[in-house]
């Protein structure tokens, strides 16, 4: 009896195994795990068919780091394509990890190629995902906090009163 054995030609011959979790490897059944590093399904000992997980990509038959394959990326769904970024100054665009600031002008960490998180500077403010400089968000307001908060004003003709911009 041979363990995982379904098809032998012989008591110490197996011909195919009981699943895909296992291969024949010297006329035995043995787990994929064990045969291939980080595979958990294989078509044979040197074929592997799926990673044990997304860190993991299919590369010349064999389970290799997303990493490895595909720069800035921890997850993918294959060798090419990239399904989580190391971090948030990183967004997947066609499959790809780039950074935020090639995606949007003056974003320097976001969620996705469309939404910004931070911008650059002070005098650029999350504004509808987007950073938009301050002045075209508060009148005479050079640098800002938020879309709503001026820190600094154009001159000294204005003052910071409630968070605005506003003659002296």
């Amino acid at each position: 009896l041979m363990t995982n054995c379904v098809t032998c030609s012989s008591s110490s011959v197996c011909l195919t195994c009981k699943n895909t979790t296992y291969a024949i490897n010297s006329s035995k059944c043995v787990a994929c795990s064990s045969l291939l590093t980080n595979c958990i399904i294989c078509s044979s000992s040197s074929v592997c068919l799926t990673c044990k997980n997304m860190t993991y990509a299919i590369s010349s038959s064999k389970c290799v780091t997303c990493s490895s394959l595909l720069t800035n990326c921890i997850t993918c769904t294959s060798s090419s394509v990239c399904s989580t970024c190391i971090n948030t100054t990183y967004a997947i665009k066609s499959n790809k990890c780039a950074t935020c600031s090639s995606l949007m002008t003056n974003c320097v960490t976001c969620t996705s190629s469309s939404v910004c998180l931070t911008c650059k500077n002070t005098t650029y403010a999350i504004n509808s995902s987007k950073c938009v400089v301050c002045s075209s968000l508060l009148t005479n307001c050079i640098t800002c906090s938020s879309s709503s908060v001026c820190l600094t004003c154009k001159n000294t003709t204005y003052a910071i009163n409630s968070s605005k911009c506003v003659a002296c």
